[in-house]
């Protein structure tokens, strides 16, 4: 999750960057690519606007925009600015459960650390965890926990290869909290693009033809449409045969 969003943050810096630079390059790069698309490589022409003097009599209209700058202004700029609010808002809560739980990406690295400000994060990520009155974490016990195993683990250690060694090393009973922390940490996903095309996928399974199908039948054709790498590697002939010999009506004697 720290990868992913640093992956967000390196991607939102690069996008205003070529926000800013980047039309030249796209206009070279689109002037290239039209003559083997066959198509016309000139902006369109539009009515030009022209700004009224009214207290410069002498001086001549002179035009507000060029079609280069209203391609620029009314679609580049537009796409652009669309594509990086959309990132902002899809990723912005994930940003903000990763803040949460910072302090758990790289526990090694608390041993150079200030302890107050990791009392503080950990008293925060334990109120985080926490509904009502009812909590799953501590943050004074979080807090020793991750000071004594800071010094066990490794440097470098990600939070999947510490929770591991937790388990491995049979020490879920020391690390309690910590134990919780981690498995909490790790089981969010960084995306729900998945389950987004997963729900995407039974309207094209389930359709006004198909409107009278039993739910077992539509879960089945729905994982099996899910999971379509796993499906194309299985041998049908041998399921075939499985599936004849379990539902025949005939008889050998």
């Amino acid at each position: 999750m720290d990868v992913a969003v640093q992956h967000i943050d390196g991607f939102l810096e690069w996008i205003q960057d070529y926000r800013e630079h980047g039309f030249a390059a796209a206009e070279t790069t689109a002037k290239e690519l039209a003559p083997t698309m066959d198509v016309p490589c000139e902006y369109t022409p539009v009515k030009i606007r022209r700004k009224r003097r009214l207290f410069d009599y002498e001086g001549e209209d002179s035009a507000t925009h060029t079609p280069r700058e209203l391609f620029k202004t009314d679609y580049f700029l537009r796409v652009i600015d669309s594509i990086s609010q959309s990132v902002k808002e899809r990723f912005d809560l994930l940003n903000a459960f990763f803040r949460g739980f910072e302090i758990l990406t790289n526990i090694s690295s608390l041993r150079d650390a200030n302890r107050t400000d990791v009392l503080t994060n950990c008293r925060r990520l334990a109120k985080a965890l926490s509904h009502n009155d009812r909590t799953d974490t501590d943050g004074e016990g979080l807090w020793d926990e991750l000071i004594s195993l800071c010094y066990v683990i490794p440097e470098k250690s990600s939070a999947t290869f510490v929770l591991k060694y937790v388990i491995d090393h049979s020490l879920t009973d020391a690390y309690p909290n910590t134990f919780v922390a981690l498995r909490v940490f790790l089981t969010p996903p960084v995306t729900v693009a998945a389950a987004e095309r997963s729900f995407s996928r039974l309207k094209l399974i389930k359709t006004y033809l198909h409107s009278t199908m039993s739910q077992e039948r539509l879960s089945g054709l729905a994982i099996l449409s899910i999971e379509n790498e796993i499906a194309s590697a299985l041998d049908y002939s041998k399921l075939i045969d499985d599936f004849s010999k379990r539902n025949a009506r005939k008889i050998v004697l």
